[in-house]
């Protein structure tokens, strides 16, 4: 057992001091190291360590703290003085795990995390990619979504939300890296794009500052051009060309699902290979969602002020989404797309050494599990609450009367 010779300064109370433990930048900057004394266990120390923890979080003296979720385990390993290739280990042992799944990996609730694992799968791809633009228009387009954009108001839409974009940037950021992986070569210029198109696919939904009627949903139409029409008045203000916003255009287009790819006039192979993967990507995060179920609910909402036929209440929304599923995604995914989207399971093998595809599990999952709903209550909109509990679903629609 090594002991680390850390002079204690003030000891925090374990709820500061597992909350400061788990801060994004904890793996990069080791800056509560001096507040306490501690020593790197041995194997049986830290399981029961960990055995602690857990209990902690069932009293809910730390809700927060979830070891299941790779990012804290790796953190609180981290912290514990195991080296970064110990951690690596630590981390492949515990992706093995029957029980992962697709929301262990990121939180899709922090921005900064979710930034975070873009940086590094770029990375993993090309030392020379510019972290630092890629920062700036993430941090703007938050800035958008939560209205402190001059000319914008904030984002409204409860579907189409902040969570939705950056989990289509990630699921991007993902599905390069796992053609990377199987051969494809492509510059940190053409990962740029490919992420600003994902970024920007549905900044339509935003209103302007003039538009007080109503909310982005009944843009649901033609919202793609609209985010063309902002993503080149934006980026006309940095060092790009004008093929690049055309490039970032033909790759927002492929999010339109009535749209073939074959009319869209990429200028290379490139281009359209990372507009084939922003159009999965689009579909991927969606309907990979833990909660895409109860944002369903949500989803009719933007149909109805936008006047999309075909749903006449949420109960027909749900019961039409496996065949949405069957008819429309997979097709779409398999034959317009070209299956790009089966590149995820080299991405997970990669990266977290998971030798499955964590995304189409996920899909899978919900639409199981939206068949057995759908058999169950028939037009009870009370029973389908029941089992559609995520997210405070039956509070926010309470609350949305």
């Amino acid at each position: 057992m090594v002991v680390r010779n850390y002079r204690v300064r003030s000891l925090p109370s374990i709820e500061t001091f597992a909350k400061r433990l788990l801060l994004p930048n904890f793996g990069v900057r080791r800056n509560i190291l001096h507040e306490v004394h501690f020593f790197k266990p041995s194997g049986a120390i830290f399981s029961a360590i960990l055995e602690i923890l857990n209990v902690f979080r069932w009293l809910k003296f730390l809700p927060f703290l979830n070891l299941n979720k790779v990012e804290h385990f790796s953190k609180v390993s981290y912290f514990f003085g195991f080296s970064a290739m110990e951690c690596a280990r630590i981390k492949r042992k515990i992706m093995k795990k029957e029980g992962v799944k697709l929301y262990d990996l990121v939180d899709l609730t922090n921005t900064q995390s979710v930034l975070n694992e873009i940086k590094c799968i770029v990375t993993l791809m090309a030392d020379d990619f510019d972290h630092s633009m890629l920062e700036q228009i993430y941090a703007d387009i938050k800035m958008l979504f939560k209205g402190n954009f001059p000319g914008y108001r904030a984002s409204n839409t409860k579907y189409h939300d902040l969570e939705h974009t950056i989990s289509v940037v990630l699921a991007t950021g993902r599905l390069i890296h796992g053609a990377f992986v199987e051969g494809f070569s492509f510059s940190a210029k053409t990962i740029l794009l490919g992420l600003i198109g994902a970024i920007f696919h549905d900044i339509g939904f935003i209103q302007t500052d003039s538009e007080v009627n109503g909310t982005g949903a009944k843009h649901t139409i033609g919202h793609e051009e609209r985010s063309i029409h902002f993503m080149k008045q934006y980026l006309s203000q940095k060092p790009f060309s004008e093929q690049d916003l055309e490039d970032c255009a033909h790759i927002i287009m492929c999010t339109i699902l009535n749209l073939q790819i074959k009319d869209i006039p990429f200028r290379s192979n490139d281009i359209a290979m990372l507009g084939k993967i922003v159009g999965s990507a689009d579909l991927l995060a969606q309907m990979a969602d833990r909660e895409y179920l109860e944002k369903l609910f949500m989803l009719f909402k933007e149909f109805e002020e936008a006047g999309i036929p075909g749903y006449g209440s949420e109960l027909e929304l749900l019961q039409k989404t496996e065949d949405f599923y069957k008819y429309v995604a997979l097709p779409r995914l398999s034959q317009g797309f070209e299956n790009i989207f089966a590149s995820m399971r080299s991405h997970f093998k990669n990266r977290w050494d998971i030798d499955r595809d964590l995304y189409q599990e996920s899909m899978v999952v919900n639409i199981n599990y939206l068949k057995t709903v759908v058999d169950s209550c028939d037009e009870s909109c009370s029973c389908y609450l029941k089992y559609l509990r995520r997210g405070g679903l039956a509070e926010k629609l309470n609350h949305n009367k």
